[in-house]
């Protein structure tokens, strides 16, 4: 390996080194087959593009914001249901043994069934 590529390279440039510096090789992925104008990737987008058109992207998109925010509302509510579920809990301990004994096996149904239907929730 040549020492202007070397990272150990402890001599200083000499005056013919800096008159002459030794030429950078080419990168290869600013030019040539795989990227460029000229390129595989920039033909395949092209011909690519007109088939899927800009209607099918823009659906797509509409079903991806959808999917989220009908996720959201799916962890919305689940943390909803596991408080209201944990306050059920918590009011029936206050009370007689029957209502406590009720409420906190309640509030562990409604905790499992959230868990259950949607694990993704378990925070």
């Amino acid at each position: 390996m040549h020492r202007t590529y070397s990272l150990r390279s402890t001599r200083a440039p000499t005056a013919s080194d800096l008159q002459n510096p030794i030429p950078v090789p080419p990168s290869s992925t600013k030019s040539g087959r795989f990227f460029g104008k000229g390129s595989i990737t920039n033909t395949l987008r092209k011909s690519t593009a007109g088939s899927f058109g800009p209607e099918l992207a823009k659906k797509l998109a509409q079903l991806v914001k959808m999917e989220k925010n009908v996720m959201r509302a799916i962890e919305i509510c689940s943390k909803e249901r596991k408080e209201a579920a944990k306050q059920l809990s918590l009011w029936g301990a206050e009370n007689e043994d029957d209502v406590s004994d009720i409420t906190d096996k309640l509030g562990v149904s409604e905790i499992l069934k959230v868990l259950f239907n949607h694990p993704e929730t378990e925070n």
